[in-house]
């Protein structure tokens, strides 16, 4: 069952009931969209989806997510058949992290994709999905929450680049945490590249700390609050070969702190300098 949300319009001077349903007949209308949803466990689904009715031509469809301060936007795609084509410039979803299309563009997606999850960095998240007059799929359904699913048993990541944060940042994290962030490379010869614009830990060696460990289990950097403040300008990167990457976040039974914002990318060939914050 798809959750529908009702706010009050005023109209002149009428208060009027605006039924927001999440099964895209306000997401895809012009006068309506971006519909927002900000119930944790809501599904929102692209119009006519069932698993086997296509969705309409010609659709732009838009989705806010809110959640609260310390929160992260997590959106799960449980099913995804769209069009395919060259770059995704058919048929595709794009994932923001932010409020908006202005916002960092986590992933673009299209074709038959194996569920993925997008996770965006803060309390909002922003989705569009559009199809153009030829070859309709049969869409997608996916499922918005909040929380850190990076210490909920772990989060894969298959995004080209993105951000990823400790619970509740920028408030403190809590004691005894255990956060994984796998970040699965498309092939063993991409690197991946790892770097911070914020970072405290509780201040004792190895009390709390973060680890980049290779596919091997090999640990390739610690990070931990005796080094200073991270340099933003200091990458960490893994070699070609090296396959996926998890980033590890520890912390022991007492003394929080603000934690971090780190960043990543992948790719054969990097650049080897911080990208601007657009990233």
């Amino acid at each position: 069952m798809l959750f529908r949300f009702v706010l009050t319009a005023l109209i002149g001077m009428v208060a009027v009931p605006v039924v927001l349903a999440t099964d895209g007949t306000v997401a895809c209308d012009p006068s309506l969209r971006p519909v927002e949803i900000s119930e944790s466990g809501t599904v929102f689904t692209s119009l006519n989806y069932n698993g086997t009715a296509p969705y309409p031509p010609n659709q732009l469809c838009e989705y806010k997510f809110i959640g609260s301060v310390g929160q992260n936007v997590i959106l799960t795609f449980d099913d995804i058949v769209l069009e395919e084509c060259t770059d995704c410039n058919c048929d595709y979803i794009e994932v923001y992290d932010g409020p908006d299309d202005t916002s960092n563009l986590l992933t673009k997606m299209c074709g038959n994709v194996n569920t993925p999850v997008a996770l965006a960095s803060g309390a909002d998240g922003f989705v569009r999905f559009v199809s153009d007059e030829s070859t309709q799929g049969t869409g997608f359904s996916a499922t918005f929450t909040v929380g850190n699913a990076a210490c909920e048993g772990g989060v894969v990541l298959t995004e080209i680049n993105g951000t990823f944060v400790s619970p509740n940042f920028p408030l403190n994290y809590g004691n005894s945490e255990d956060c994984t962030w796998t970040l699965k490379v498309p092939e063993d010869s991409y690197r991946v590249d790892v770097w911070f614009d914020s970072f405290e830990v509780e201040d004792r060696c190895m009390s709390d700390y973060v680890k980049m460990v290779d596919s091997t289990g090999n640990v390739l950097q610690t990070w931990w609050w005796e080094e200073g403040p991270q340099d933003p300008n200091v990458i960490f990167s893994s070699r070609s070969g090296q396959g996926d990457i998890d980033i590890t976040f520890t912390s022991d039974s007492s003394v929080t702190r603000n934690g971090f914002r780190g960043y990543w990318r992948m790719g054969r060939y990097l650049p080897g300098t911080v990208p601007s914050r657009d990233i």
